[in-house]
């Protein structure tokens, strides 16, 4: 049965009670999304079109769709969402025209921010679910905004 986007954002958050393991994802999630766009800002895609030569960057590629589920969660802060993405884009942008190895670097953000979540689940006495880490990385975003959002009062 597949759940509601309020429901997977709550549920994100019943696992996730304890106030260090709230501060670490608080630190973590970003930090993994931000270094798995940049690890994937460095593939390009070449794709046939016949006439002109295209590349598909990967790491946008992966943002567009990470934007679509955040809407399916919740289209109210999918709004917000959007906009995290395009600064990410640009800044992951920026360091490229840098001349910044992205796939190192990339890499080592997303150990990083993984260490960060570990550290977290380690002290609610959890372990995290590792195996579903691709479809929890916008669910915890989605979560981190919508934590932001009930601290202000502001409707979801």
């Amino acid at each position: 049965m597949l759940r509601g986007g309020q429901a997977w954002i709550r549920h994100y958050g019943d696992s996730r009670q304890h106030p260090v393991n709230r501060r670490m994802h608080l630190l973590g999630l970003p930090l993994t999304a931000f270094g798995l766009l940049t690890l994937l800002w460095a593939l390009n895609i070449p794709v046939d079109t016949g006439t002109v030569p295209l590349h598909l960057n990967a790491g946008l590629m992966v943002v567009m769709a990470a934007v679509v589920y955040a809407f399916l969660l919740s289209p109210f802060l999918a709004i917000p969402f959007s906009l995290g993405a395009l600064l990410a884009i640009l800044a992951v942008d920026w360091l490229a025209n840098q001349g910044l190895a992205l796939a190192p670097s990339g890499a080592a953000l997303m150990l990083a921010g993984w260490l960060l979540l570990a550290r977290g689940h380690r002290a609610e006495g959890n372990r995290p679910d590792w195996s579903g880490w691709i479809q929890h990385l916008p669910v915890g975003l989605v979560w981190l905004l919508a934590r932001g959002f009930d601290r202000w009062r502001l409707p979801w």
